[in-house]
């Protein structure tokens, strides 16, 4: 703390994984004879930030989709972009909009149907935020 201002700063990272809540004792006291003071109690608490980035398990992933496959079906693969809380899309592959992708769990899923044998290769993207300030991408292989 500052001796002119009253002014509470850190020295350090706060880390809200580690510690949520500091409470702090402050004395204030003047120069006067005999000095005078008082104390008090501070409650500082730590806001979360996206402090985790996006880090895919895998470059590639397969996955099988039949031709004629239900508008809506859920594809059989499971992309993992590890712990937090990421924004997900196609960003290449994803010609005639066949498949889609939901944006907070990544489930990747049948948009349109599927008319013609032959693979797929999509490119997933997992941010931090939108837009993105951390982010990694994997591929889809689908066939």
């Amino acid at each position: 703390m500052f001796y002119t201002d009253g002014q509470l700063t850190t020295i350090g990272h706060l880390d809200f994984e580690t510690t949520q809540v500091y409470a702090l004792t402050v004395m204030a006291h003047d120069l006067g004879t005999p000095s005078l003071n008082s104390t008090t109690v501070t409650t500082v608490h730590v806001n979360d930030t996206y402090d985790t980035k996006p880090h895919f398990t895998a470059h590639y992933y397969p996955a099988t989709v039949a031709v004629a496959t239900p508008v809506g079906t859920r594809v059989n693969v499971s992309i993992d972009a590890g712990n937090g809380d990421f924004y997900y899309n196609i960003t290449e592959g994803n010609v005639d909009n066949l498949f889609s992708i939901d944006p907070v769990t990544g489930i990747l899923s049948v948009a349109n149907l599927i008319t013609k044998e032959g693979y797929r290769m999509l490119t997933i993207m997992a941010s931090d935020k939108v837009p993105a300030q951390n982010s990694d991408t994997t591929k889809v292989k689908c066939h």
